[in-house]
């Protein structure tokens, strides 16, 4: 009977602590879905703020011969980044890379323009991509001045964005 009374004390103690584990975690749970809902607020109010749109946008082009144009009216280089909606590794370094603030900064200082491969084979053939996501910086002249290829953290890329300057 001893070791029956001890081993209902210790099943009800270990009830209780798992009980208040469970607690914990769901209100860690709470916190965190919080804190992540107010990025996702701030996020929003910043892209329908049509001045940050209207920034983000500013040196992006939409077209190959777009970005040559304002290339030369600019007199800046331009980046292309060559991705394709079915690839990861390009999904992934838009969303880290590209994205990034100190990313988004730099690229203000050239043209910038995403070519998704599967629509735009000419220009795939043209600077001999062979896998994405793929990246160049070139001058309005069409002149490549540095290439890069795979995924890359965000100092790898604004290092190869500043290389050969």
């Amino acid at each position: 009977t001893l070791f029956l009374s001890v081993l209902v004390l210790l099943v009800g103690i270990s009830t209780s602590l798992l009980i208040k584990t469970e607690k914990i975690n769901a209100n860690n749970n709470s916190i965190i879905q919080n804190e992540i809902d107010q990025l996702n607020d701030q996020e929003q109010d910043q892209s329908q703020d049509p001045q940050f749109e209207e920034q983000e946008q500013e040196n992006n082009a939409s077209s190959y011969q777009e970005a040559l144009d304002k290339a030369k009216q600019e007199n800046k280089e331009i980046v292309l980044f060559f991705t394709a909606d079915w690839c990861s590794n390009c999904t992934n370094m838009k969303e880290v890379t590209i994205s990034s603030s100190k990313v988004q900064e730099a690229l203000k200082k050239v043209i910038y323009l995403e070519i998704d491969v599967d629509n735009e084979k000419e220009l795939v053939a043209k600077y001999k991509v062979s896998s994405i996501p793929a990246y160049f910086r070139i001058n309005a002249n069409e002149e490549v001045i540095n290439q890069g290829k795979g995924y890359i953290k965000e100092v790898g890329f604004l290092n190869w964005l500043y290389k050969n300057k």
